[in-house]
């Protein structure tokens, strides 16, 4: 194997590496969060880039249509276990 091969075999492992690493944060970002937006362009261009299953919320109610909001989701079971401990 000669050095150009070697650089060529790292530079892969780590394109890879940020490959998995993406689509790591990706899922996590989904799951995690909802997405609100202020215009349908808006709405569209952010479902081309999250992968399937993320849900984008379009709403008049966003003075700026470029902005877009992740509202975390939590289980309402969580709060109120929460708010028991806390008696």
């Amino acid at each position: 194997m000669t050095i150009i091969d070697s650089v060529f075999n790292q530079i892969e492992e780590f394109e890879r590496q940020q490959r998995e690493h993406t689509a790591k944060t990706l899922s996590e970002i989904i799951t995690k969060y909802d997405f609100i937006v202020g215009s349908k362009e808006c709405k569209y261009m952010l479902m081309e880039i999250l992968p399937e299953g993320a849900n984008v919320i379009c709403t008049p109610y966003i003075d700026d249509p470029t902005k877009i909001y992740a509202i975390k989701k939590f289980d309402i079971m969580d709060l109120c276990r929460n708010a028991e401990s806390e008696e």
